[in-house]
């Protein structure tokens, strides 16, 4: 009896596991792609100001982005030489390490 309890155990375990691990990482391809989708907009609504460097409507953009979708945490948007135009976090001034 009580190895037929380990083997239903152990196997209810092993289910569980691959369960998890599956879905851990459909949810991690699902939030890869709606990342990409989102940049890709994002970047599509930013190359006009960006290219006249309208900083008021930069602001505006990203404030709403970051509104729009609760799983963001952070946007920042730089220039070529990494000088942050417009952040979330007003403490961050460059992007270079």
């Amino acid at each position: 009896m009580i190895p037929f309890l380990v083997i239903i155990v152990s196997a209810l375990f092993i289910m569980l596991f691959s369960s998890v691990t599956l879905q851990k990482r459909t949810l991690s391809k699902q939030q890869e792609k709606k990342a990409m989708i989102f940049s890709k907009s994002l970047g599509d609504s930013l190359l006009d100001p960006l290219s006249f460097r309208l900083i008021d409507k930069l602001e505006q953009i990203i404030i709403k982005a970051k509104g729009a979708d609760n799983d963001i945490s952070w946007i920042g948007i730089a220039d070529t030489t990494g000088k942050c135009l417009v952040s979330i976090d007003s403490s961050i001034s460059d992007f270079k390490s």
